[in-house]
């Protein structure tokens, strides 16, 4: 039996990289925990449907026609083949091209050709609909799902995480996707971005030099309440939110109480704080940046950033991104950039850059990261290198914040090690969780 390499500072790159560990983390992992597969706005009219990846199955994500939110197995229940072959569509139906078994978007089997010369009269349609997976929830827009029969409701497993996504999507009221995610197989394994996003702050003033020397955290033109203020007043907090969700917030020190949010029309500030608690807007107010991961790959990031262009001023970006596990060597990195209902055409258009030229594929942000991630993959290829471990043991010493409160363990340090931790600790934990293999709830759908 493979068993999670894992220490409370260690882990093996061996954990990484071994193929028959990535097959457990399919089966005990991406088989039983919630996983991000949409947002609401991707299908937002009956029929809409997108193509996603669940747990290493192709599935189909689907508003029926009574509007309920849906996800089936992308497969015929006759032989097998893929239903859907585009990536997004609208369709009441869907029809195998191999034999024209015929589903309705609710997952029943509506239509069989030839069925009375080729079947016999017992043959009972009811009981051929579509695998059906046997969770799915919306979070503030947020569609989950998950192939373990036995999950917790969604709102249990996000636990303190779910008050900080709600500081990011209430903040701006009803947020929307801006079209299709951007998609890229990346040369690396699933953990490093994950972790990455769960709170590293500690590679920003080796990795990303360019960026800060360019004023991306600190740009007083774009934003005059900045003046005075340096990267040396910016105090950022790391959070471990429980089950593995982690986050890391950092904040420009400015006087007075009254809210900011950067990168949004300040005549929408006082509106903005209405639709949140007041601890949230402690935490989303005066920020420089804030991100984190849901265990155990959809990350997030929530900034401003400084005018990236002569047809880009400064302005709010959102993404949520998903680190979907190939093989232990590769990944499928899907980018999902959101921006509030409310903003007009030109508004939503310089989101979309920012976001494009920050933390999109070919960002500034991102072309410095996958050099780095990349580099660790081909690193570990050999015997040699596997045998060694990767160290976590930065921020051991860490005070907890006394003067916030905040859900879940908000710790007084920006440069950390913690949420790492936090993340490999569930994992390590699910890992090494024979129980749920052994009872077979990880390989049960629903019909």
């Amino acid at each position: 039996m493979i068993r999670a390499t894992t220490t409370d500072t260690r882990v093996s790159r061996q954990s990484y990289w071994g193929d028959d560990e990535f097959r457990l983390e399919m089966e005990r992992i991406f088989r039983r925990c919630w996983l991000f597969v949409a947002h609401e706005s991707e299908i937002a009219e009956p029929g809409d449907y997108v193509t996603r990846n669940l747990g290493g199955e192709d599935v189909i994500v689907t508003r029926d026609e009574q509007g309920e939110i849906r996800a089936f197995l992308n497969s015929c229940t006759h032989r097998g083949t893929q239903l859907c072959r585009a990536d997004l569509g609208n369709s009441s139906h869907f029809r195998c091209s191999y034999h024209g078994w015929t589903f309705s978007n609710s997952g029943d089997l509506k239509g069989v050709p030839e069925r009375k010369q080729v079947f016999e009269p017992s043959f009972d349609k009811s009981a051929f609909g579509l695998v059906r997976v046997p969770h799915v929830e919306s979070f503030h827009g947020l569609v989950f799902a998950s192939w373990n029969p036995g999950a917790p409701p969604l709102a249990e497993e996000l636990g303190p995480a779910a008050w900080y996504l709600r500081g990011v999507l209430d903040k701006a009221g009803d947020l929307v996707a801006l079209g299709p995610p951007a998609r890229a197989r990346v040369r690396t394994n699933w953990k490093l971005g994950s972790e990455n996003f769960a709170g590293d702050g500690y590679h920003l003033a080796t990795t990303h030099q360019s960026p800060i020397e360019l004023g991306t955290y600190l740009n007083t033109e774009a934003f005059p309440q900045l003046e005075g203020v340096s990267m040396a007043d910016m105090r950022g907090r790391c959070v471990v939110a429980g089950n593995g969700h982690a986050f890391r917030v950092q904040h420009y020190d400015l006087p007075g109480t009254e809210p900011m949010f950067f990168g949004y029309p300040p005549d929408r500030w006082q509106e903005m704080a209405e639709g949140l608690e007041p601890g949230q807007i402690d935490l989303m107010s005066r920020q420089s940046v804030f991100h984190g991961n849901i265990f155990p790959n959809l990350s997030l990031i929530d900034a401003a950033s400084l005018s990236s262009g002569d047809d880009t001023p400064a302005v709010s970006y959102v993404q949520f991104r998903v680190w979907q596990p190939i093989d232990s060597m590769h990944s499928e990195l899907m980018l999902w950039a959101l921006v509030p209902r409310w903003y007009d055409d030109e508004q939503r258009a310089h989101s979309l850059r920012a976001n494009l030229r920050m933390v999109g594929l070919a960002g500034i942000f991102d072309t410095d990261d996958l050099q780095n991630w990349t580099s660790v993959a081909d690193m570990s290829r050999g015997s040699v290198a596997r045998a060694t471990d990767f160290v976590y043991e930065g921020g051991l010493s860490a005070p907890k914040d006394t003067e916030k409160t905040w859900p879940g363990d908000v710790y007084d340090i920006d440069h950390s090690e913690t949420n790492q931790r936090e993340l490999y600790r569930r994992w390590a934990e699910l890992m090494n969780d024979e129980t749920f293999a052994s009872t077979g709830a990880g390989r049960r759908a629903a019909r």
